[in-house]
């Protein structure tokens, strides 16, 4: 088993009350960098969105750390009323091509409301996705057999509901409700998108027709989900040292990766090596990241992102200095072996070995 523990980071901030132990070699970036999406251009270039606690939206070139796009905002509620910090709330962006080929972008970010934008603009391309009750805790993407862009959309409640993000409308009743704090996956099975929702079980619905699909399974606690190439729920398993995926169309057992060091699996992604083999990027806010080979059921490499940060605050009318180690609030992954992660204070890019 190959650990490795260093790495390259990029970070780019410009924040001179933050001061990182590690290179910034370009200046960008001042917030926390809570969501993370990427869209191809009119031009056909990639693009990163960063996206804030107060919903402020940036664009960037992910290889040069340049902001090449508008920088926008949206009008979340609470935002001016509640002191914050990303760990509280959940924080959104996800990117989709509309009909017309033009590329969109999806936010969310303390509210209770999604918003959508034309990213090389700033400009709403509809009204806000209002009717939730409680603030929105996860959001999955799919496209009809027509190709049209639908969101599953969850709130605190247990509530999900149905979006059209071209029209800003909603689709009919919601789908259910209960219980609270839900997750919800989406997922093209050959006939059509699936939807799952994960709440006291894992319940299934045909994307098309609403219906359910016969059956409910339980899984042990669920703490993240990856939909490529196939759905997986990621599980801690008990005590042990060991990460579970379970496949949510088939119901078994699809790999255990053990030892790990990743206590509660808060994301999961996958790439592709320059060879073409898949790997899952699986992480934990706090801990560390571990790329893992599915075939070998091994972990190729791990390194922990952290930054110790000094901040300078005011106490008693004086100015101090307190160290912080901060963890990540979101990663994506990039081409060419490469990922790009939120920070408390920016954001960064990694770039993985050739070998993992």
């Amino acid at each position: 088993m190959i650990f490795e523990e260093r790495h390259e980071m990029r970070v780019f901030n410009e924040d001179p009350r933050l001061i990182n132990h590690l290179p910034r070699p370009k200046p960008g970036y001042t917030r926390e960098a809570t969501a993370l999406a990427t869209f191809t251009d009119p031009q056909g270039q990639l693009r990163l969105v960063t996206s804030d606690l107060s919903e402020g939206i940036d664009i960037w070139d992910p290889a040069t750390g340049e902001r090449v796009g508008p920088s926008f905002r949206g009008q979340p509620p609470f935002a001016a009323e509640t002191t914050l910090t990303a760990q509280d709330w959940d924080s959104f962006a996800i990117s989709f091509t509309a009909p017309g080929g033009e590329p969109r972008l999806v936010t969310c970010s303390v509210a209770d409301r999604l918003q959508v934008w034309d990213p090389t603009t700033g400009q709403r391309t509809c009204p806000p996705l209002v009717g939730h009750t409680e603030m929105i805790c996860d959001v999955a993407l799919w496209h009809t057999l027509a190709g049209d862009p639908r969101l599953l959309v969850a709130d605190w409640d247990g509530t999900v509901r149905i979006w059209d993000p071209i029209t800003g409308g909603q689709l009919g009743e919601p789908l259910c409700e209960g219980p609270d704090f839900p997750m919800v996956a989406a997922w093209d099975a050959g006939f059509g998108a699936v939807l799952a929702v994960i709440a006291g079980g894992v319940r299934r619905f045909d994307a098309e027709s609403r219906t359910p699909i016969p059956g409910v399974f339980s899984i042990p606690e669920i703490e993240a989900i990856s939909t490529i190439p196939r759905p997986l729920a990621w599980c801690r398993e008990g005590h042990e040292a060991a990460l579970s995926a379970w496949d949510l169309e088939t119901e078994e057992l699809a790999h255990l990766f053990s030892p790990t060091a990743i206590r509660f699996p808060s994301l999961a992604r996958t790439l592709r090596t320059a060879a073409g083999e898949l790997r899952y990027v699986l992480g934990c806010a706090r801990g560390p990241i571990e790329i893992w080979d599915p075939e070998r059921d091994q972990c190729t490499y791990r390194f922990l992102p952290w930054q110790n940060l000094t901040v300078q605050m005011i106490e008693d009318d004086q100015i101090v200095s307190r160290n912080r180690y901060a963890g990540f609030h979101d990663l994506i992954c990039l081409p060419d072996q490469r990922l790009a992660l939120g920070l408390h204070n920016g954001w960064a890019t990694v770039q993985l070995p050739e070998n993992i």
